[in-house]
């Protein structure tokens, strides 16, 4: 068991305690390869000290191989020395003139002779080397020249900061000094307390409003001549999305997940038992026998492999947690908690949440235009009766959000909101079942240990909506740490360190809440080292996609997950703005 022989290795210390380990030894060495290769030998050892691997260890083996290959791919890049620039242009140019000159050649030539085909591989074949060749030398350029965190760059340290000015109300713990760790309770505001007591009721409603509706966006193989119009209100059923069993992949076979089937089966039981009793059922569930067993995650055009009906019994049994992508001015609860999150990290100069909430009460009803409000020199009230000033007509939300959105902006755009929003993630709401226990194994939030990218995840911020009374904490096993969910709760941890290394030491993991108590309920936001997304969902993705999808894998951290999204990601005056401060400041 790998747990087991890695907590041996370590003297008795908790396996991840290697991850520790491994921080330490590049905090350490004043020579940064030196530290790197430190860090890659405690690694090593740790995996190669690993015969036997059991499902449970599963978690841990994939932080180990993501920190391990990572640090190696960077230790490659930062000591590969590729030919200059102007010599690789060269060689791909003569690649794509051979290439290019043999295609001319063959034109018109139906049948290739086999000495042509070999040929034309060949030369193709060249030319991607060579594309490789100044792909592979812009990595190490990118590497080389770091990635340190400057002044410019989004510190979670900011927080500190301004509680420390006493901008940021709220009692304070810090956990960690290094990685950085924290909690702040009591700090809200009044809209976004309120905010918070409405967050259940907008997750459930960004499902509700997706269910049973088809994508928006037609199949790759739609012919409209054939078959007509896409209709994106066309009624389709709910998806589970079965993975392979990572256990049986390993030993080169391709098998579903047996408690998956399990599960599957007994909800086929019960289906027919119903049926034979006249009791609605649904004969759709047993599709799910034929889903073929290596996984893809599903496509936004609406194909997915490896995806069955899902039935509510099923979705009911199986189901562990519920995440949903929000975009910019897809809902007003939502963006208060954002807005509320952007200030406590050192965003906007004074108190934007109430602010927001001024602005956009105002924007949202008629009012007397302030333009207008004083009566015009010469006006004779006896004669030409009462001043009526101008009104202003009420404004959608959306509207009203990027009015108020671009005001924020006028005195201060480098550290206001248009910063919050060019480097931080769209908001996540992301709920843990308590009926079926759900939880989330050891996994990392560092997306780039090989310093390949500018912009890369420096710090992750929860905001608790629930109180749990037992289990669902938020554990860092390498650093012996775990917070407890309370409603208004902030936690905030640093995933990477000052010069920009990924630190394996932050991988978390959420202890399963315990059947019969409150789900948990939180709201995840990414703060970035450099600008980066457009505020879309997760990694940038479109939310136009099928309706929402359960997907089981053994791969998921957060087990069987039920996946929505709202917002239109090419529309709104708000979103404009967001991208706009994003190519003013990057």
């Amino acid at each position: 068991m790998l747990a087991t022989v890695l907590t041996s290795t370590l003297g008795g210390a908790k396996p991840e305690a290697v991850f520790l380990k491994a921080r330490q030894a590049l905090v350490a060495d004043s020579s940064p390869l030196g530290g790197l290769t430190t860090a890659i030998t405690a690694l090593k050892s740790a995996q190669e000290a690993c015969s036997v691997d059991k499902e449970a260890d599963a978690p841990l083996r994939r932080v180990l191989n993501a920190t391990l290959s990572g640090y190696e791919r960077r230790l490659e890049l930062a000591t590969f020395e590729p030919q200059p620039k102007p010599k690789l242009l060269k060689a791909q140019k003569a690649a794509q003139r051979k290439l290019k000159s043999m295609r001319e050649d063959l034109e018109g030539d139906e049948l290739q002779s086999k000495e042509d085909k070999k040929e034309l591989a060949k030369l193709e074949a060249a030319e991607q080397k060579a594309a490789e060749a100044i792909e592979f030398a812009a990595a190490v350029e990118r590497v080389k020249e770091g990635r340190a965190l400057t002044e410019k760059s989004y510190s979670p340290r900011k927080l500190l900061e301004r509680h420390k000015a006493g901008q940021l109300k709220g009692e304070l713990k810090v956990l960690s000094e290094s990685p950085l760790i924290l909690t702040l309770d009591n700090w809200l505001g009044p809209e976004a307390t309120k905010a918070l007591d409405d967050l259940p009721t907008v997750l459930d409603n960004v499902f509700a409003s997706t269910a049973g509706k088809a994508s928006p966006i037609p199949p790759e193989d739609w012919n409209a001549t054939e078959s007509g119009e896409w209709k994106p209100d066309e009624k389709a059923a709910g998806q589970l999305c079965v993975g392979k069993d990572e256990a049986a992949y390993y030993m080169g076979k391709d098998e579903p997940q047996p408690r998956l089937m399990k599960a599957i089966d007994k909800a086929i039981g019960e289906a027919q038992a119903a049926a034979k009793k006249s009791k609605p059922h649904c004969a759709a569930t047993a599709a799910l026998k034929s889903a073929a067993t290596s996984y893809i995650f599903p496509s936004l055009d609406g194909k997915s492999e490896n995806c069955g009906p899902l039935t509510a019994g099923i979705e009911a049994a199986l189901t562990q947690s519920d995440t949903a992508w929000m975009l910019i001015n897809a809902n007003r609860t939502v963006d208060t908690l954002d807005i509320a999150l952007a200030f406590a990290n050192g965003f906007g100069a004074t108190d934007v949440e109430a602010a927001f909430a001024t602005a956009l009460d105002l924007a949202m009803t008629e009012h007397d235009d302030p333009a207008t409000l004083a009566a015009p020199e010469g006006w004779d009230s006896d004669e030409d009766g009462e001043w009526q000033p101008d009104k202003v007509p009420a404004q959608s939300y959306m509207a009203a959000m990027a009015k108020a959105f671009q005001a924020e902006h006028d005195a201060s755009v480098t550290d206001g909101l248009g910063a919050a929003y060019a480097v931080s993630s769209g908001p996540e709401l992301l709920r843990y079942r308590a009926s079926t226990m759900g939880g989330a194994t050891l996994h990392l939030e560092c997306d780039d240990f090989a310093n390949e990218r500018k912009a890369a995840t420096v710090a992750v911020a929860y905001l608790y909506a629930s109180d749990v009374k037992k289990g669902g904490e938020d554990t860092f096993p390498a650093l012996g740490l775990s917070v407890t969910p309370k409603k208004g709760r902030l936690l905030l941890f640093e995933t990477m360190m000052s010069d920009g290394t990924c630190d394996a030491a932050t991988a978390t993991a959420s202890l399963p809440v315990t059947k019969g108590d409150k789900d948990k309920l939180l709201l995840a936001k990414r703060f970035y080292s450099d600008t980066t997304h457009d505020r879309g969902a997760k990694n940038g993705e479109q939310p136009d996609q099928p309706p929402p999808k359960t997907v089981c894998d053994d791969s998921e951290p957060f087990g069987c997950r039920r996946y929505a999204a709202a917002g239109v990601p090419e529309g709104g005056d708000a979103v404009m703005a967001a991208r706009a401060f994003k190519d003013r400041l990057g």
